[in-house]
């Protein structure tokens, strides 16, 4: 059998190392607080443009490899942008094939890297002018844009990410944000609708994010004025065109505008529940999601994350197939039909162990009782003892005493006869 070489790709095989820093760093994800994760944010543009003056691109930014430290809790916070695995030179030296293209991170990808497919700028369409006119001009467009081959990452793509970074901390994290019906990412970025880095209007936000949310509808505009003005120029591979977007020009502005609203926003707070990562790409699985690894969640799922998969399909929304209520009825008969049995059980239980704690403490008593009664016997028993000693003692002292008056008078008695039988020698003599 002969041998088949691996595919060519633009990216050489890596080799896997583990380092070890000398500081503990926290992840964008776990940052509390909206203020100091904007903060934090804002610091990333600071290792993307040095990437720009050394000619590489990132490839993967995303919220778990923008990372944040600080040596104290009074100290002001310092960013590391982790995860170069997959940054490569721009512009590239050879074009790779659209399936050898490195994507990202979904949810965090831009749009034109995502659907594979280049901005074209707006035509503008009169009542008046025919299609087939309409149909000249987009032509026209497509040969001055030369829009064939694949798209690859540029310098605008990392700064539209951090777009959708944004985009993500101030919908999806911040903890009192409304519920939505449908999926604020998938509204907006999903490739079947075409919509693209467009401003975001109807989605429900918190109300204290207003501000913040028109500053960042006002970058959105920006950045894909930029991005298809380059394409129109054929300026896609020209390292010197992205620095209107990587400069301080748009972003300048959007920070700006951002502080004048920071008092209302600023103390808002933000998810920070790993199993929300979890418990989110699951729902996406469940859903069928061809888009995204994650689904943003509602704040009650949020706050629910450890619920089975089964009460996940119990809590959406209501449909006209025949036999869901049914379904939904008998889930909730099982469930208090177990809640049910639980209890009987646990009473049961209860019930024994105290069965059990009354025979134990009955047996202690009797027990004592016992003990008691013994100990009395045994006192009665010394006591009558002790009597009984003293009596015979008593007895023998009086046997005794009797005896020395019989000895004493058995001796009186002898003395008696001796003096008679004297007296008689004398009387017979004379």
């Amino acid at each position: 059998m002969e041998a088949t070489c691996p595919r060519r790709t633009p990216y050489p095989l890596g080799r896997q190392c583990r380092y070890v820093y000398d500081v503990v760093c926290t992840a964008l994800p776990n940052i509390p607080t909206l203020g100091v994760a904007i903060d934090v944010i804002k610091q990333v543009l600071i290792p993307l443009r040095l990437m720009f003056c050394a000619g590489w691109v990132h490839h993967d930014i995303n919220p778990d490899n923008i990372l944040a430290y600080r040596p104290s809790d009074d100290a002001p916070w310092s960013v590391r942008l982790s995860d170069l695995k997959f940054a490569t030179k721009f512009p590239a030296a050879e074009i790779p094939p659209k399936d050898e293209i490195i994507i990202g991170t979904p949810g965090f990808i831009a749009c034109e890297v995502q659907q594979q497919q280049h901005i074209s700028p707006p035509i503008t369409i009169d009542d008046d002018v025919p299609c087939e006119e309409y149909l000249r001009r987009f032509e026209e467009a497509r040969e001055k844009l030369d829009l064939s081959g694949p798209v690859l990452q540029t310098y605008q793509h990392e700064f539209e990410s951090i777009w959708w970074v944004l985009m993500w901390e101030t919908t999806y994290r911040v903890a009192d944000r409304p519920d939505t019906k449908e999926n604020i990412f998938l509204r907006l970025a999903n490739p079947d609708t075409g919509v693209c880095v467009s401003p975001y209007n109807g989605v429900p936000v918190a109300s204290t994010l207003e501000g913040f949310i028109v500053a960042l509808d006002k970058l959105a505009w920006a950045l894909w004025k930029a991005t298809y003005r380059r394409n129109e120029g054929g300026l896609r591979r020209q390292v010197a065109a992205y620095a209107d977007v990587v400069g301080s020009k748009h972003w300048k502005a959007f920070w700006g505008a951002v502080e004048e609203s920071r008092e209302q926003w600023g103390e808002e707070l933000l998810m920070v529940d790993s199993l929300v990562w979890d418990r989110a790409r699951s729902v996406a699985k469940e859903l069928g999601s061809r888009v995204y690894e994650f689904v943003p969640l509602t704040v009650q799922e949020m706050q629910k994350v450890k619920i089975d998969a089964e009460e996940s399909k119990a809590k959406k929304p209501a449909t006209k197939k025949k036999g869901f209520a049914t379904k939904q009825k008998g889930s909730t008969s099982k469930k208090k039909a177990g809640d049910a049995t639980t209890k009987k059980a646990s009473d049961a239980a209860k019930k024994k162990a105290g069965d059990a704690t009354k025979e134990k403490a009955g047996d202690a008593t009797k027990k004592t009782k016992s003990k008691t009664v013994t100990n009395k016997e045994t006192a009665t028993a010394a006591s009558e003892k002790k009597a009984g000693n003293s009596n015979n003692s008593k007895k023998r002292k009086a046997l005794e005493g009797a005896d020395d008056d019989r000895g004493n008078a058995d001796e009186n008695g002898d003395n008696e006869d001796r003096k008679r039988g004297a007296k008689r020698a004398r009387v017979g003599s004379k």
